[in-house]
C-alpha cells in the first residue's frame, strides 16, 4: 500500500468545510486489525472513497505524526484536508483496558490480570451492551469481539461471549452484512488478521523491536 507524510497535514484547512462535503479519506494505522478496523468497516459500509495506509517504522514516524498516535483519518476535499483521531466509546474503553491489563502487561502479571478482566470487566461489558446498541456501537462491538478472538486467551473469551445470544447474534449480523462481507473475506483482511494474531502471541517481542 502507498504511504502518506502525516507531517504535511495542513492545520489551516477548514475542518467544517471539508467534513461537510468530503471527497475522499485516507486511514493511517498499523498492518493489523486493532483500533483501525472499526474505521475500515465504517468507510467500507458507507461506500466511501478511501485508502488504507500502514505505518512502517513507527519509532521514526511518531514525532512527525499529528497527535503522536494512530489511527488517524485524513479527510479531503479538493486541496484541503482535515484530520481526526480515534474516538472513544465503551467498547473502545474496554479495548484499552484489555490492552493495558493483558496485551502489554509484563508476562508475570498477565495471567492474574486476565482473570480479573474475565471475572469482572468482561461480564459487565456484555451486560451493558446486550440491550443498548446503535449502528456505530454495533460495528465497534463486533470488532471488539473479533479482537478478543485474536488473543492467546481468545477461545475462552469467545466462549463466554457466546453465552449471550443477543450479543453473538449482533456480531454475526455485522460480519455477514453485504456491505462488509466481501471486505472481511478478502486476502488483505486475512493478512491483517494473521498479523494481529502474531502481534498478540508475543507482545514483548513487538516492544523490543
Amino acid at each position: 500500500m502507498s504511504s502518506i507524510q502525516a507531517a504535511h497535514f495542513s492545520k489551516d484547512a477548514s475542518a467544517s468545510e471539508v467534513m461537510a462535503h468530503p471527497e475522499s479519506f485516507t486511514l493511517r494505522y498499523f498492518a493489523v486489525c486493532g483500533r483501525g478496523q472499526t474505521s475500515r468497516d465504517i468507510l467500507t459500509f458507507a461506500g466511501a472513497k478511501w485508502e488504507d495506509t500502514y505505518s512502517g517504522e513507527w519509532s521514526g514516524e511518531k514525532a512527525s505524526t499529528p497527535f503522536g498516535c494512530l489511527p488517524l483519518l485524513f479527510i479531503r476535499k479538493g486541496d484541503k484536508e482535515a484530520l481526526i483521531k480515534v474516538f472513544h466509546s465503551s467498547s473502545a474503553s474496554q479495548l484499552s483496558s484489555f490492552g493495558a491489563l493483558v496485551n502489554w502487561n509484563v508476562p508475570e502479571a498477565r495471567a492474574k490480570c486476565y482473570e480479573i478482566f474475565k471475572q469482572s470487566m468482561l461480564p459487565n461489558w456484555i451486560a451493558s451492551h446486550e440491550k443498548h446498541l446503535l449502528s456505530l456501537a454495533d460495528i465497534m462491538t463486533s470488532n471488539l469481539i473479533q479482537h478478543f478472538s485474536y488473543q492467546p486467551f481468545g477461545k475462552e473469551i469467545i466462549d463466554i461471549i457466546r453465552e449471550s445470544p443477543a450479543l453473538w447474534k449482533l456480531h454475526e449480523t455485522v460480519i455477514s452484512h453485504p456491505k462488509l462481507a466481501n471486505s472481511k473475506s478478502s486476502e488483505e483482511f486475512k493478512k491483517l488478521e494473521e498479523n494481529t494474531k502474531m502481534l498478540y502471541k508475543d507482545t514483548m517481542a513487538a516492544v523490543s523491536t
